[in-house]
């Protein structure tokens, strides 16, 4: 019984060094892949020197050094670029396994991060939150907000599992583009009594709006589009924030532009109206796109999934 007692805590033992190697190995790779200590730390919630400390334990068990500090942050040697393959490959093969004996229990699991611009958090993302915590409780998600800009690095970073944008797939770049959801058209949001069932992109032009800065892929489309009509999109005010936009248009300070989706709960509560702009008619697709560093699991299919369930609701 006592030799038995010995065996069952060296394997206890044994699982726990795994356990913890791999949760090094998962901190080297955001580590890798952010170029930052401080980012990943944020990301982690945990301390600067805890996760340098566990960078210097992977590189004592790799017995070279993988990264360097850089002007900006930190990059991987060509031993870390290595050994960040290699840990990639066993993170990525032991979450697959893990879903897929999961699956066969009707279970779907893991973790998922999704990059989300301003104007989607007003359309369907909460719907879809709420199906995923009431059909896939044990999928932990997180939602991030930000630009353009931003969606597109984080993208590339792999810091998102998926980015729901109505950024033109154009300006993402090579992520594959998962689904599209929304097709639909932009519109100018004013609580102004216009009197016609659309404006053409001139009239728009000419009145006060507040707009998101350049690094707006929506605003970038707009000024495209105007220069190429001879006309010049100059906002009254540059305001990085949707939901302040909308204020100020709710105020009746400025106008706005926005996909119809975004502001459907304001035009039926009469508080607003979402004038289509056409002259020309300006699209507005509302996708998803994947980032290219992993395969799409498991729960960010359910995510996808969800969130059609929540766009048929609308």
């Amino acid at each position: 019984m006592e030799s038995a007692h010995f065996i069952i805590c060296d394997i206890a033992n044994l699982l726990y060094r795994c356990a913890m190697k791999l949760r090094d190995f998962e901190t080297f790779a955001l580590v890798a892949n952010l170029g930052s200590i401080t980012r990943a730390a944020a990301e982690l919630s945990i301390t600067q020197p805890a996760v340098s400390r566990t960078i210097a334990a992977t590189e004592a068990y790799f017995g070279a050094q993988l990264l360097h500090r850089t002007g900006r942050g930190v990059a991987a040697t060509q031993a870390g670029k290595a050994a960040l393959l290699s840990v990639e490959t066993v993170l990525s093969n032991l979450a697959e396994t893990r879903e897929s004996l999961r699956e066969a229990q009707g279970i779907v699991s893991g973790r998922i991060t999704v990059g989300i611009t301003p104007m989607v958090g007003q359309t369907i993302v909460a719907e879809a939150i709420a199906l995923m915590r009431s059909d896939h409780p044990d999928v932990e998600l997180r939602v991030l907000e930000g630009n353009g800009m931003a969606i597109i690095n984080w993208l590339g970073e792999g810091t998102v599992d998926l980015a729901l944008t109505y950024i033109p797939p154009a300006q993402i770049g090579d992520h594959e583009l998962a689904e599209v959801l929304i097709d639909e058209r932009l519109c100018l949001v004013t609580t102004r009594l216009v009197e016609r069932d659309a404006v053409s992109l001139a009239d728009v032009c000419s009145g006060a709006l507040v707009l998101p800065g350049r690094e707006s892929g929506m605003r970038r489309h707009l000024e495209k589009l105007a220069s190429a009509r001879g006309l010049v999109l100059k906002p009254a005010h540059q305001i990085d924030s949707f939901p302040t936009c909308i204020g100020l248009a709710l105020e009746g300070l400025a106008d706005t532009i926005a996909p119809e989706m975004a502001v459907r709960s304001l035009v039926v509560s009469g508080a607003i109206h979402a004038i289509p702009i056409t002259n020309p008619e300006i699209g507005a697709r509302l996708s998803i796109h994947r980032s290219s560093k992993g395969p799409m699991t498991r729960a960010a299919k359910s995510f996808l999934t969800a969130l059609k369930v929540a766009r048929d609701h609308v």
